[in-house]
């Protein structure tokens, strides 16, 4: 679904410059110069997304913030101010970024279109937030609410680990001192199955941060510790820090996955072609070796036939007696013999489930030269 994003900017080059590059993304844009004409376009339109300048001609952009501060717009505001007081008091209502018109604005404003498709990415990521004060969790929520992402609260341990059993999980956020529970205590005792086994990135909140609790923090598995009161824009920075290294992670594993699985088809695949080919000469022999059993098989026949002709023919002029039917047949039988040799020979030859036995090579070989002898 296209997004409507209103640039309201009072310096025409940098509103058109905006305008651009977001343009380029086939974003719906519309383009203000005041508050009055943002007023205007706001009640008009439905938008997603607001640039917008804190100094403008008719009024301070921060009127327009704590206008919006409950509507589903998200705000990325555009300043030449660097007051971290400003900063914090802007970003508790709501507002997604702070882009400053320094040397680096150019870059920032580039950034945009990947800053919102990242912004819409949230949408599938899950934060846990275990704490046992209400209004933290409350907080928390409506900060991380705003950008998109799913929350989920819990006051103890306990329920946390049943979140965290039922649940896809992007990132834990972990106060130390819950009711008669220790929360870097909870994460060492669960490191195994949170940190080795889901990859859950975890975060400790605490109102003391102490070397000691560091390097127990670190220890337990979590990637950082941070103070309460806690600055909304650092949290937030560090949250999406990890948000995304996870999400690299997980499409990391998939890629290997993905690679995994096409060596395993490529591997079957070569198998089956193997096999074909192997089954392919198999019958290729065996036709060669039919027709060498044909061959050998004409001499014989032959013999046999000849034999029981001349036997015929002499029962036929009455010259025939005991003891020359008794050759003849000691022959046939004979020639009949090598015939019934021929075929256990080759049929030893093409013996697929073959057991194992002791042998000799003269063995092999004298069976190898009675197949050509004749």
């Amino acid at each position: 679904m296209q997004k409507n994003i209103l640039v309201v900017e009072d310096s025409k080059s940098i509103n058109n410059i905006i305008f651009n590059i977001l343009d380029e993304q086939n974003y719906n844009i519309f383009q203000a110069y005041s508050l009055d004409e943002a007023n205007k376009i706001l009640e008009k339109n439905d938008i997603d997304y607001l640039m917008l300048d804190i100094n403008l001609p008719d009024g301070n952009g921060y009127e327009l913030i704590k206008k919006l501060e409950h509507s589903k717009i998200k705000i990325f505001v555009l300043t030449t101010e660097n007051d971290k007081q400003f900063r914090e008091l802007i970003f508790q209502k709501g507002i997604i970024d702070f882009l400053e018109k320094d040397d680096t604005f150019s870059y920032k404003i580039k950034k945009l279109p990947q800053m919102i498709e990242q912004l819409e990415n949230n949408k599938l990521d899950t934060i846990l937030i275990v704490d046992d004060s209400f209004i933290i969790q409350e907080q928390l929520k409506d900060i991380f609410e705003n950008r998109y992402y799913k929350v989920r609260v819990a006051s103890n341990t306990s329920e946390a680990l049943e979140i965290l059993q039922k649940e896809d999980i992007s990132l834990l956020i972990l106060d130390v001192v819950l009711k008669g529970e220790d929360g870097v205590e909870f994460l060492k005792n669960n490191k195994n199955e949170i940190i080795d086994k889901m990859q859950i990135p975890a975060i400790i909140l605490s109102g003391n941060i102490t070397p000691d609790l560091t390097h127990k923090a670190i220890k337990a598995g979590a990637v950082d510790v941070i103070l309460k009161p806690y600055v909304v824009e650092e949290l937030i920075l560090k949250v999406d820090l990890w948000i995304d290294y996870k999400r690299k992670t997980n499409k990391l594993i998939k890629l290997n996955q993905n690679l995994q699985e096409q060596v395993n088809i490529k591997v079957k695949k070569n198998r089956q072609k193997d096999i074909l080919l192997f089954q392919q000469n198999r019958f290729a022999q065996m036709g060669r070796m039919m027709e060498m059993i044909i061959h050998q098989w004409k001499q014989p026949l032959s013999a046999i036939t000849t034999t029981a002709n001349s036997l015929k023919l002499k029962a036929a002029l009455n010259k025939i007696d005991t003891e020359t039917v008794k050759n003849s047949i000691d022959k046939i039988l004979q020639y009949s013999k090598h015939m019934n040799e021929i075929i256990d020979s080759f049929r030893d030859f093409f013996k697929v489930n073959k057991q194992k036995q002791d042998t000799t090579f003269k063995e092999l070989l004298d069976k190898s030269l009675n197949i050509i002898e004749p």
